[in-house]
């Protein structure tokens, strides 16, 4: 009934319309007087406008639609069709006009790669190196970026085998007799993520092997800091290598990676790095130290002459520099920029004001070890208040259950740096000797409790080092002595100013970078000290702090741009 009604209100329209034109147009005709040029009356007949009504009315009576209507049929694909057609050629524009920018681009690097090496032949296209490996040589792990070769190219962080951005610096040594000495290893029995999981349950072990951390090993100058640091890079780069340029040669029993000629190898530039500072708050590497690692990279490529290879070595601090002017995180300018790198066992401050020019303090001990150790300790306090029999701690009797908290405190050390409380649940943790009962640890944990415990921690690493002959205290003599976190902060940067004989009004940015100034204690504690010889606007000013998981990899991203650079 609905629809009869709608039909007929249409019709009896479009009538009604046909009607109205019908008499205008006879009014219009019975009306005309006007003459053409020869004088004569211009007299239209009625009976074709009722012939042209006729024509009307059958053509209404089989369409049934208005003069200007079409139908919506007929207009959505004229309109897909021009949609699709602006679109296709938009895009086809812009990638003509990006293929055109990236052609003149690779002309201007050809001509440049000429006027250094010559002109280009099949011979010397072959020798060009694929791209960039950046490595980041940390206390704690090692991180790898690659720059593949072009202008328009951006750095990338490189997982490993197990999918991780990160890879641990540990080794398990393994020794052929008692004596712990470089001819008696026979060995490597894991690496990496593994061997991390064994190193507080090996630690107090009397056994032939142990964990180490390599890089600790070569600032000591220790005689197995050769062979521990050279299994963990190269394992680690191998990994890198393989999944950004893939397999080259089957034979894993060859430590030779890079080779400018060999097909076999990886052409790719190297850019390893190296600590601003050492455990002897040295300003820079010393020679021998830098030398013997120098001399431990070239086994990595099958010509040790620096003139035939593509090995480089860089500072972390001005590899971290270069990759925080890549995300234009820092202004540019010829002013020096401060680079707090809170690492896994030191606080490092240097001031960077060209690629060889670094002036560096570190205080070993206050790095982000210093929250796993504080939040292990109070996971040992907690147990240790259920035991009956409570004369020894856990971390020093126990070694199961020492590798249990720390992990725990590790894990939970991380959920602190998100939220301001964390529960910690250790099951059968330990037995009681006089009950025979097995003990759990449930408890859960603040970070201002934390907090706490990391000051006092402090307090105590800055007396031990200072009553150390081995070296002098890295802070300021014009200042108190330091005795909280801040305080020691604060009073490395005043020391930093005064070895290198600027001010903090010639900084360009104060760049915190590490995987410790990722907890809000290191984070607080950093901003604290600065306010101290700046005031809060400059904290708001100054202070640059890579977002997410970018505070870590700045200086393995930077690393791989030092060779664009």
């Amino acid at each position: 009934m609905l629809s009869s009604s709608r039909s007929f209100a249409r019709n009896h329209s479009r009538y009604f319309l046909l009607r109205c034109f019908e008499n205008t147009a006879t009014e219009t005709i019975q009306r005309q007087d006007d003459s053409d040029d020869h004088g004569n009356h211009i007299m239209i007949p009625e009976t074709s406008f009722k012939s042209s009504r006729r024509y009307i009315d059958c053509r209404y009576a089989s369409q049934m639609r208005l003069f200007h209507a079409t139908s919506r049929r007929e207009i959505v694909p004229l309109v897909a069709a021009a949609v699709l057609i602006g679109v296709v050629g938009r895009y086809s524009y812009r990638a003509l006009q990006r293929m055109d920018e990236e052609h003149e681009d690779y002309l201007d690097a050809l001509e440049a790669y000429e006027e250094k090496y010559g002109p280009v032949t099949d011979e010397s296209t072959s020798s060009m190196p694929l791209g960039t490996l950046g490595i980041d040589f940390g206390s704690e792990s090692i991180r790898i970026a690659f720059l593949a070769r072009g202008t328009r190219t951006e750095p990338k962080i490189v997982e490993n085998r197990e999918g991780d951005r990160e890879t641990p610096t540990y080794v398990e040594l393994e020794y052929d007799g008692d004596d712990e000495r470089m001819d008696r290893i026979k060995g490597i029995s894991s690496l990496g993520r593994l061997a991390k999981g064994k190193y507080h349950e090996r630690r107090s072990r009397n056994e032939h092997e142990r964990i180490l951390k390599p890089r600790d090993l070569l600032y000591a100058n220790d005689v197995r800091a050769h062979a521990a640091v050279h299994e963990a890079l190269l394992d680690a780069t191998r990994q890198a290598l393989e999944k950004v340029v893939g397999p080259r040669r089957d034979d894993k029993s060859s430590s030779a990676l890079f080779s400018i000629s060999d097909p076999d190898l990886y052409n790719v530039n190297a850019v390893f790095t190296f600590s601003s500072s050492l455990s002897n708050n040295a300003p820079l590497p010393s020679s021998s130290t830098e030398e013997s690692y120098r001399s431990l990279l070239k086994s990595f490529f099958d010509n040790e002459d620096e003139s035939q290879n593509n090995l480089y070595l860089v500072t972390e601090a001005w590899a971290a520099v270069v990759g925080a002017e890549h995300y234009s995180m820092i202004p540019g300018g010829d002013g020096p920029v401060m680079v707090i790198d809170v690492g896994g066992n030191s606080i490092d401050i240097s001031l960077v004001s060209g690629e060889d020019e670094c002036t560096t303090v570190s205080f070993p001990g206050l790095g982000g070890n210093v929250l796993v150790d504080a939040m292990a300790r109070l996971l040992d306090n907690t147990i240790q208040a259920k035991l009956s029999n409570s004369f020894s701690s856990l971390l020093e009797t126990d070694d199961m259950a020492r590798q249990r908290m720390y992990d725990a405190a590790e894990s939970t050390v991380k959920e602190l740096s998100k939220k301001s409380r964390s529960e910690v649940s250790l099951p059968f943790l330990t037995v009681d000797s006089k009950s025979s009962q097995p003990l759990h640890l449930n408890s859960g944990f603040s970070r201002l409790v934390l907090n706490s415990e990391v000051e006092s921690m402090v307090g105590i690493k800055v007396k031990e080092l200072a009553s150390s002959s081995e070296m002098s205290l890295p802070v300021s003599k014009a200042m108190k002595f330091p005795e909280t976190l801040k305080d020691v902060i604060a009073s490395m940067c005043f020391r930093l100013f005064e070895d290198s004989q600027k001010g903090p009004l010639e900084l360009r940015s104060i760049l915190i970078t590490g995987g410790g100034s990722r907890s809000p204690i290191h984070l607080t504690a950093i901003k604290e000290a600065v306010t101290i010889f700046g005031g809060e606007q400059f904290v708001d000013e100054k202070v640059v702090v890579p977002p997410g998981e970018l505070v870590e990899e700045i200086t393995a991203i930077g690393a791989s741009l030092t060779i664009r650079k």
